[in-house]
Order: structure tokens, then sequence, then C-alpha cells
């Protein structure tokens, strides 16, 4: 019977459990090449130099971002509603991208030649990086517009995989961060003529005979509905990537190593949990429109998903902090342990603030997105640049306050802009679960037995297989 309701859902190529179980399952060995990668860094460079990493690697995202113009959600929700002619909006996405990229990019320059420390020829290869990943980006919204997100998981694990044999045959003592630039540029270039090569092959361009397919009007619309997502994701800089340039400037390049190190074994969580939001998006844009019963059913199940499965994910974390850090990474990033413990919980904020944004987005109430976002970076901007002074730990600690003190009124916001009121007890458990799982973090002893530590883990796996199983296979929660 069971088997039965898998293969039910499995065979619908756009219902939300198989974009989330093929998504979720493809990147799952993604993420465990991706933590050898940097397994395999941490352990065969200096904290300094892997720092350094970091924060070229922050200066990217930043970039990338900025080139971006906000697009991808409006992308995204333009060729789901409109599937058999995503090739016109596929194509008008990526003229604004280029464009974004070459005003960035004249930017950049000039910046570069004015205060940045790196040489000519690092950032041209910084350049040449964003344009590849901008790409990407692009084609990926018109994979995940089309409701075909399995491809993303397949090639980010063969690009990883590629990444840790190139790694390996360097040797160690010649593994510079220009040297990974490099290798990152190679490998990015090898998956965006697969991905759309892919794309093309199973016929994900569709298009109207006798439309125009560049059109001037179409290209405003879009830059100005992508507007607000653009500032958010601007403002949200503040909280994500910035405060890696303000460890470098405040602390030092060891200290964003700590911070890195962790982030990075937050991976599967995170991927998870924001992989359910990529599949579900989709579908949210479409039921809005059709099914407002549909929605908030999809909605409130999506919470309690994330917050059961977010929240049980943090405590495992938690209880085996210390053998986590220095089995993975050595005894040089022993005391990443509460860093690790405060950034799980702080990845769960994220993954509810990012459900937030999509509803928002769903609903076509992009300004208050915008609005909520300002707000948001006022608030954990000058936390985060105070924490950077004392080191990674006391960052990690900004992330979680901020986190806290946001979530208040953009909960209330969330509420405000469904069509339907969402059941008080979801709202009563939301916060009991939420702030009872970071109490208990707290509190718990880290040097507890490692047998009752164990039993606590299974009893904990239990109650969310109990959840799975209830939620998903017998009750088929999402279609």
């Amino acid at each position: 019977m069971i088997k039965s309701k898998l293969g039910g859902f499995l065979k619908n190529k756009q219902g939300f459990l198989r974009n989330f179980s093929i998504l979720t399952f493809a990147s799952l060995f993604a993420v465990a090449v991706n933590l050898l990668v940097n397994i395999y860094l941490t352990r065969a460079v200096s904290t300094e130099i892997y720092g350094a990493y970091g924060v070229v690697l922050s200066v990217v995202n930043i970039l990338l971002v900025m080139s971006s113009l906000g697009l991808r959600h409006i992308v995204i929700i333009n060729i789901a509603r409109n599937q058999t002619d995503s090739k016109f909006h596929f194509e008008n996405a990526m003229i604004l991208r280029v464009l974004g990229y070459f005003i960035i990019a004249i930017l950049y320059f000039g910046y570069s030649l004015i205060i940045n420390n790196y040489s000519l020829y690092f950032n041209l290869l910084i350049l040449v990086y964003l344009l590849l990943l901008s790409i990407w980006d692009g084609i990926q919204n018109l994979a995940f517009g089309m409701e075909r997100m399995e491809f993303t998981g397949y090639l980010n694990a063969g690009g990883y995989f590629l990444i840790l044999m190139l790694l390996i045959i360097v040797p160690s003592k010649d593994i510079t961060v220009e040297t990974i630039l490099i290798i990152l540029i190679l490998v990015q270039v090898i998956k965006n003529a697969f991905y759309y090569k892919i794309c093309t092959k199973i016929n994900l361009l569709t298009y109207v005979n006798n439309k125009t397919l560049i059109d001037k009007e179409y290209l405003i619309q879009l830059f100005r509905k992508s507007f607000p997502y653009y500032i958010m994701a601007f403002l949200t800089l503040f909280t994500s990537q910035v405060p890696i340039l303000f460890l470098e400037k405040n602390s030092n390049l060891s200290e964003v190593a700590y911070l890195n190190a962790a982030n990075k074994l937050m991976i599967p969580i995170s991927l998870i949990l924001s992989t359910a939001l990529t599949a579900l998006f989709p579908n949210l844009a479409k039921s809005y429109l059709k099914d407002k019963i549909k929605f908030m059913k999809n909605i409130s199940n999506a919470l309690i998903f994330i917050l059961i499965f977010g929240s049980i994910g943090c405590l495992l974390i938690n209880l085996f902090r210390e053998e986590i850090v220095e089995i993975v990474f050595g005894d040089n990033y022993t005391n990443t342990g509460v860093i690790l413990m405060t950034q799980a919980w702080f990845v769960l904020f994220n993954t509810i603030f990012g459900l937030i944004g999509l509803v928002l987005g769903a609903t076509d109430n992009q300004k208050l997105l915008a609005k909520l976002s300002i707000c948001y970076a006022l608030v954990n901007t000058p936390i985060l640049w105070y924490g950077s002074y004392f080191g990674a730990k006391y960052v990690s600690y900004a992330y979680l306050i901020g986190g806290i003190i946001n979530m208040a009124y953009h909960y209330y916001f969330f509420l405000k802009v469904l069509p339907k009121k969402i059941d008080s007890k979801i709202t009563l458990y939301f916060f009991a679960t939420l702030f009872g799982g970071i109490f208990l973090s707290i509190i718990m002893p880290v040097n507890l037995n490692l047998v009752f530590r164990v039993l606590m883990a299974l009893f904990l796996i239990l109650i969310l297989g109990v959840f799975i199983k209830k939620k998903f296979i017998k009750n088929r929660t999402y279609e």
C-alpha cells in the first residue's frame, strides 16, 4: 500500500512531493561530496588560507546577488504559470541578467582599482566565475519554473566530485585561493554546458509560434516586479555574506575559517529545508490563483514540517557537536562546537523566514517583502558588526539574537497576508517548539554520557519517523 502511494506521487512530474523527494535525494550526494571538499581543504591548508577562500566566496556571492537584479522568484513564477511559453520568459530574463552583470562588473573593476587588495588577474578570475554562476542561475530558474528540479542535484554532485578530484591531484603546498578559484571556474563551465543541453533535450524551452521573443515592455515590467526582491536580496547580504567581511576586518581570517567550517557542517539540514521551499514555490504560485484551500493546506503543513524536522535536526547536532567538529575537521577547529549549535538554529530561523518570503511572493506582496527585508537588515547588521569584534562564536550568537527579534513581526505579517486564517494551535506549537528547543540546546551539558546522548538521539529520530509517516506517507499531505 505504501509502495503504491509512493509510486503515485513520484509519477506526477510536477507535484510537490515528486519535486521535493527527487531534488532532495539527488542533492544528498552533492552535499556529501561538498563536505568532503571542505574537509580536505581544512586539513590540506592553514586556517588563514581557508578563511581567505571563505572571504572570496562571500565577495562572489555579494556580486552575484547585486548582478541578478532579484529576477529569480519572478522568473520562476512566470514560467510556472506559463509553461507553454517558457523560452520567452527565459530569454528576456537572461538579457536583464547580462545587463546587470556588466554594470556590476564595471563597478567592481573600478572599486578594485581604488581599494581592493587583489591583483588584476585575480579580479578577472572573480568576474569570470561571477558570469558563469549568473548563467547557471538563469538556466536553473528555467528548470525550476518547469518543475524539473532534479538536474540541479545531479550536476552539483558531479561538479563537487570533480572539484575534489582536482584538489587531490594538486599538491597541498600548491593549493592557494587562486588555485581553488581556477578549479571552480573550470567545473562551472562544464556544469553550465550540461545543464543547458539537458534543458533543450527534454524540451523545457517551449514557445508560442509567431510571438516576439524579445519584448521591451516585458523587460521593464519584469524589472519592476523583481525590484522588491532585489532590495530584499541586497539587504539580506548584510546578514548572510557581509558578516564574513566584518570578521575579516574586525577579527582575523582564522575566525572566518571557524565560522565557515560550522556553516559547511550545516549543509545537510540546510539542504533539505531549502529544497522543500524550492520544490514548494511553483506549487504555491499556481495554487494561490486556482485553489485557496490547497494553498492554505500546503502553507500549514510546510510550516509544521520545517519546524519539526528543523528542531529535531538542531537538537541532534547539539547532542554531538563536539565530536562532530573534532572528527570532521580535526584539532584546529575544536572551538567551533558552540558555533555549530547556534548556526544550526539560525539555519532553521532562516528557512522559516524563507517560507514567509515565498508566501509573500506567491500572494504578490513583494513591496511588503522588501519593507520587511529593510527592517531585518536594520536589526541584524549592528548586532553582527558588534559581535564580529569578539570572533566567530559571538557572531553566531548575534545571528541567533537577531533571528529571535525579527521573527516576532515577520510572523505577524505572515499571518496577515494569508487568504484564510491559520489554526491558532499551529501558532502556539510553532513558538513553543522553536523557543523550547533553543532553551534546551543552551542548557544541555555537552559532557553528558555518550550512551545517554545516543538514546536521546534515537528517541528524536523515532519522533521524526512517526511524523514523516503520518504527514507524508499515510495522509499524502502534499500533492
